[in-house]
């Protein structure tokens, strides 16, 4: 169902329902781009009493990745196994063939092309907000590589904690296809360390890393051996006074504890920029910093990596002591750094797209009408009649009144009136 015909459209606080010529109906979010695409397009017509036909395709963040990707990335649903606990790799007991059928659900899978050949990534609905950034601002580069480095990635079950991690974030990616992140020091004696031993001595430009085999790996426990990174939520239970933005190689993540989502162990980050110390209470509130100009322009560096790379490694040993220290070569860049010159970026939940209100879908509709006024009336809803159980007519009524109303979603509307949502929309086709 690519092309479709919307006859009309209700808004209620559980989303948009969009009735189709065909009876059939499309329930869509109020906070996503699509409805709002949707909407700008149709409402205009549908309020003058007319029938409009869209592509579908033309309003799917996916379809316009895999156009922008040349076909690297492609999108489909499929039947999967549902993870339970977690992650795909419990440890279980028994044999295999002892155990009953894994129960199944339906998930967007991507396929992204690789040099080693094609690899599925399941589970990516996760990333919707992230993929809805990039194509309203008509960056899915970033997005891509992304993807690419994920496909590089061999353990399942991190693949589908970095997921998680990031369906629960607040930052964009990056355009080279890390992930943007929190990572919060203190300062000591002059220095800005870790707030674990005071020691790692670390700055702009250092990459800071340990090996992975030293990294632990179970989701199991919380608080463990490896780099603690974090996403907004969890930066109120760091107690340090400097909160840095990091970049991750996707590549680098080892474990996302089951209990806290909100943190990532890893085997690796780069500090790429430190925040203000005004924002810190912003964030510490779990608020977009973004709302702050100054921090706006400093992620918008980070996002397109202008920013300072890689001056020196930090690589910390099995004491998580002081670490060993190794300056690196300059890099070569086309141009000098230059900070805050590449414009604003709005955190992932500080978006341009609030969502859509009934009240405002009444407005833009009157509107509409105002403007080209409608030349044969619609024919009016009759009112709500009170329901017999044995009256389906009566049934019917009801529901088409509560429709009008706009007050609850189809599904709502037909669990009360017991009309189901099919049949609600073949009257209203016909009205």
């Amino acid at each position: 169902m690519s092309k479709v015909k919307i006859k009309s459209a209700i808004s209620s606080k559980a989303g948009v329902t969009l009735y189709l010529d065909d009876g059939q109906v499309l329930n869509l979010q109020n906070d996503s781009w699509k409805t709002q695409r949707i909407l700008d397009v149709a409402l205009p017509s549908l309020a003058q009493g007319k029938t409009v036909t869209i592509d579908l395709d033309d309003y799917s963040v996916e379809k316009t990745i895999e156009k922008n990707s040349g076909g690297i990335i492609r999108f489909f649903k499929k039947m999967v196994n549902k993870i339970v606990g977690g992650s795909q790799d419990d440890e279980r007991q028994a044999s295999t063939a002892s155990l009953p059928p894994a129960p199944q659900e339906e998930r967007m899978v991507a396929v992204v092309q690789t040099k080693k050949g094609p690899r599925e990534i399941v589970g990516v609905e996760r990333l919707t907000k992230h993929m809805e950034h990039a194509v309203i601002n008509k960056n899915t580069a970033g997005f891509q590589k992304f993807m690419e480095r994920l496909a590089g990635i061999k353990t399942e079950h991190t693949v589908d904690e970095l997921l998680r991690f990031m369906e629960r974030g607040d930052l964009p990616i990056a355009d080279d296809g890390q992930i943007v992140a929190y990572k919060v020091l203190k300062t000591y004696n002059g220095a800005i360390v870790d707030c674990h031993t005071g020691k790692v001595k670390q700055k702009i430009g250092s990459r800071v890393r340990m090996k992975k085999a030293l990294v632990d790996p179970s989701r199991r426990t919380q608080c463990s051996s490896g780099l603690h990174v974090a996403r907004r939520k969890y930066l109120n239970g760091f107690r340090g006074d400097v909160i840095t933005l990091i970049k991750i190689d996707p590549a680098d993540v080892v474990a996302v504890p089951i209990g806290e989502p909100d943190k990532m162990r890893v085997a690796a980050y780069h500090i790429v920029a430190i925040l203000p110390a005004r924002v810190h209470s912003i964030l510490r509130s779990n608020q977009p910093m973004t709302s702050d100009s100054e921090a706006a322009k400093i992620l918008a560096d980070v996002i397109a990596g202008n920013h300072v790379g890689v001056l020196e490694t930090v690589t910390i040993g099995e004491d998580m002591g002081q670490g060993v220290r190794k300056r690196e070569a300059a890099i070569k860049v086309e141009a000098p750094v230059a900070p805050m010159t590449s414009g604003e970026v709005k955190a992932l939940d500080d978006s341009p797209l609030p969502a859509i209100t009934p009240k405002e879908v009444r407005e833009r509709a009157k509107q509409a009408i105002a403007e080209k006024p409608v030349k044969q009336a619609r024919r009016a809803v009759p009112p709500a009649a009170p329901a017999k159980p044995d009256d389906k007519a009566a049934k019917i009524a009801r529901a088409l009144a509560l429709v009008a109303e706009g007050k609850l979603s189809m599904r709502a509307i037909e669990r009360e009136t017991g009309i189901p949502a099919r049949t609600i929309g073949r009257v209203l086709k016909n009205q």
